[in-house]
């Protein structure tokens, strides 16, 4: 009789761990990391972890009326109805095609002076499943070559928020560095800057197109390469850790980086210590906060995304035109820049995450 229930809960446990998640895969059978699973009803947001898997718990509050989106910016985002999903499905996704711009790199920059990045950005907080404000935009960043230091250009920039969730975290005084803020440059999280100093150790699977990254024996994420980009993708579990401040606590759960370079002759990608074939960034950020005030924590997600146009050295620039500035108060464009950006794998925000906010 022990000998069938165990034989019996061990076989419920498979079943349930086997059966009771969802994966996304590209058309090669690979997981794909990192796929945000937005859905027409406001009250969610969820991504893949590492080996491309969504919990089937996490969509529990969905309802058969609700459709999925599946995003990612190398691949194309596709919808599917909650209706149609079981919890066993596997959700294929197909390369984005990238029309490659021309690419010109300065070799040789003992000569230059200064460093200046053009691009677009965008950043947002989800609490609790509700978006509670984005801000995106054009602009430029310029730093005295091999400094960590960016003085900034704002072009053109859009802020909206949720006027609910805004009051909510000053009562609260919980939004105290989770307020928007224009994404710095990832220098620090370079191949070079970051492994080397990380003592992270690349090891090639059977496929010379994918390296997985480690350290101590766990696998911390993976390297992609094909003909036109490599893309990292990784934990960084130096973030984990508690901080207390204005009667709230603030645990830093998870950071994942995401980094697309563009594929050429010119680059060698485990001693990159530039910007000069980055193409794309992603920071992402997972927080849970609780105030004396609340019962539960907040659940509270942070995404930053930086599109590179170009990168150029100069002797010269006239500083004035840059700040040291980095917050975005208000609105100023004039133009639907988020449209039309001339970066190579830049992708339009889904307009579900747009919704109940106010431009400010």
């Amino acid at each position: 009789m022990i000998t069938r229930f165990y034989l019996l809960t061990t076989l419920l446990f498979f079943f349930t761990k086997s059966y009771s998640q969802i994966i996304v895969m590209d058309i090669n059978n690979k997981p794909i990391p990192f796929v945000e699973v937005l859905s027409s009803n406001k009250h969610f947001y969820t991504q893949t972890n590492l080996n491309g898997e969504i919990n089937w718990a996490d969509l529990k509050n969905l309802k058969n009326g609700d459709t999925l989106f599946f995003q990612l910016i190398t691949y194309e985002r596709i919808s599917i109805p909650f209706a149609d999903l079981s919890s066993s499905d596997t959700i294929r996704l197909k390369e984005r095609v990238h029309q490659l711009q021309e690419f010109s790199v300065v070799s040789n920059t003992k000569k230059y002076k200064f460093q200046i990045l053009n691009a677009c950005y965008r950043s947002y907080q989800v609490n609790d499943d509700s978006v509670a404000y984005y801000i995106d935009g054009k602009v430029g960043y310029l730093s005295k070559i091999g400094k960590d230091k960016y003085d900034l250009l704002l072009k053109e920039n859009r802020v909206l928020e949720n006027k609910e969730i805004d009051e909510q975290t000053l009562d609260r005084k919980i939004s105290i560095g989770l307020k928007p803020s224009i994404p710095r440059p990832p220098l620090g999280y370079l191949p070079f800057n970051f492994y080397k100093k990380g003592g992270f150790i690349y090891h090639s699977n059977d496929s010379s197109i994918v390296k997985t990254i480690d350290q101590e024996s766990i696998q911390l994420g993976r390297i992609e390469y094909n003909e036109k980009h490599v893309k990292i993708n990784f934990n960084d579990s130096s973030f984990n850790g508690t901080n207390n401040m204005l009667k709230s606590e603030i645990k830093r759960e998870k950071r994942e980086i995401t980094l697309i370079f563009k594929n050429s002759k010119e680059l060698d990608f485990e001693s990159t210590k530039t910007f000069d074939h980055l193409i794309y960034y992603r920071d992402y950020r997972e927080y849970s906060i609780k105030h004396n005030k609340d019962e539960e924590y907040t659940r509270i997600i942070q995404i930053d995304e930086l599109f590179i146009e170009d990168v150029t050295y100069t002797k010269s620039i006239d500083k004035d035109i840059y700040s040291s500035s980095w917050r975005q108060n208000n609105s100023n464009y004039i133009s639907e820049f988020w449209n039309n950006c001339n970066c190579e794998i830049y992708q339009t925000p889904n307009k579900y995450l747009l919704k109940n906010l106010h431009e400010k």
